[in-house]
């Protein structure tokens, strides 16, 4: 299955942040004759249309949590770790492997109920290195 990430940035109040369209050191304002001198940001990907830029990171793990309907506690997790800076920037799609045989193996042979009217339910989320979110939820058909 392909996917895309979308990354935007939140603040201290939980909510999405404005885009910023330039970087900014120091204050506001400058009151000084020399322009400031810094070290310039290296980035690995950036996406012109969001202003979206990703410096060097460890990676994230994204995962596709299916729930027993029966018994919503037990789950089936698929999961893939990611370290590409494009997938970051949402310049390319990402992929995962998702074996949709475990469900009904499960539902034929442990009781579980995965797939219930043809149809199961998902949770996707990101985890990372100052990253955690809830990503989105729904259901296969």
């Amino acid at each position: 299955m392909e996917w895309r990430l979308k990354c935007k940035t939140v603040d201290e109040t939980g909510h999405i942040a404005p885009v910023v369209k330039e970087e900014m050191t120091g204050y506001q304002y400058r009151d000084v004759v020399s322009p400031p001198k810094y070290n310039p940001f290296k980035y690995l990907s950036q996406n012109p249309e969001t202003m979206f830029s990703v410096m060097d990171t460890p990676g994230i793990e994204l995962q596709f949590e299916f729930f027993d309907m029966k018994y919503l506690s037990q789950t089936i997790v698929f999961n893939v770790s990611v370290s590409d800076a494009d997938i970051f920037a949402d310049q390319k799609t990402g992929s995962i492997d998702i074996d949709f045989s475990q469900l009904m193996a499960s539902d034929s042979v442990n009781g579980t109920k995965y797939v219930v009217g043809g149809r199961t339910y998902f949770e996707a989320s990101v985890f990372g290195n100052g990253t955690a979110s809830f990503t989105t939820k729904g259901f296969f058909d």
